[in-house]
This record gives C-alpha cells, structure tokens and sequence, in this order.
C-alpha cells in the first residue's frame, strides 16, 4: 500500500514515541536510509535534542539532507560512513539508538553484527534505550544474541511500521542494559 510522505511521517512518529523517544534525547539512528524515522524522530526531541544519522548510500544520504532542509530541521547531523563497524562516539553518550531494518544478514555477517552490538553498547548511557526493528530476521535468535553481549529486552511493541516507504504491521523490540 503507497502513502504519502505525511501519512508515513506521522506513523513513524507514533511507534517512536511508543518506542520511548523522549524530547532533549541524544539519538543515533544506524542505518538511517532517507531519513523514514530520523526526520519524524528530530520532531520529537526538538532543539534540545540531537539525532545523528548515520548510512552508507550517499544518494539515501542526498535525500535525507533534502528532507532535513525542506523540514527546515536543525537537530539532525548526518554521518557519511563506509560501513566501518566502529562508532566514532564517545562511551555513554546516547540516550535512545534506533536499529531498524538494519541488523540482518544482507548488511552484517554474524561477528560483525557482534563487533556492531558491542560498540551499541559502548555509545549507549546506563539507561539508554535500544530499540531494533528485527526485519529479516529471527527475533528469538536476537534476543539471545543480545543477551549475550549485555542487553535485556525490556519491552515487545507491535504496531504499524514504515519498511521500504510502505506501511506494515510489525513488532519492536526495546532493549536497555543489564543493571
């Protein structure tokens, strides 16, 4: 089913604020593409915030710089990366990081999804929140995974997602750190 940009916005917009994404968090959205949940989630964090988006695919990287301007969006860094696994943030500096769509096999081998997790963790405050949309994958599979490198799943949230620029139902999974 096609929608329009505003309709896919302010779906994206509900599931994050669902998902826990507060006003003033420092995000990192992994794997932004075009910006489907970057741009919706600078809205909600407003000035006090600041989400860092970081991809691969220069001409996704074009659009979202485009939307950020048409959004007239002042809270938005966009990181340019070769796929380097390594985060070049310091230790405890996120308060919320999005993984949607991004963890599975088309993007990371399983080790280097582990190195990826890892430095997840690294970045993340105590209490910061990490929520993966596992499409592509096993989400069993993941919550052990995640286990493993120090991660508990904190809460399941199904509702409507944006996958490829079209509206599905799905589930997120939020993850925080074992205390």
């Amino acid at each position: 089913m096609k929608v329009k940009y505003s309709n896919i916005g302010e779906i994206a917009q509900a599931i994050l604020v669902k998902a826990g994404i507060k006003k003033g968090d420092n995000i990192l959205d992994f794997g932004c593409g075009t910006g489907t949940y970057s741009i919706p989630a600078a809205k909600i964090i407003g000035e006090d915030g600041k989400i860092f988006s970081v991809e691969t695919d220069i001409t996704a990287i074009k659009i979202l710089n485009e939307n950020i301007h048409i959004e007239d969006l002042a809270n938005i860094e966009i990181v340019h990366t070769d796929g380097d696994i390594q985060i070049l943030f310091q230790n405890d500096f996120f308060d919320f990081i999005l993984l949607f769509d991004v963890l599975h096999h088309y993007y990371f081998t399983d080790s280097e999804r582990e190195n990826l997790l890892r430095e997840i963790v690294r970045v993340s405050k105590p209490d910061a929140i990490i929520s993966v949309y596992p499409e592509h994958m096993n989400a069993d599979n993941l919550i052990i995974e995640m286990r493993t490198i120090g991660l508990k799943l904190i809460e399941k949230i199904s509702g409507e997602l944006i996958h490829y620029h079209e509206i599905e139902r799905g589930t997120i999974l939020n993850f925080c750190k074992h205390n």
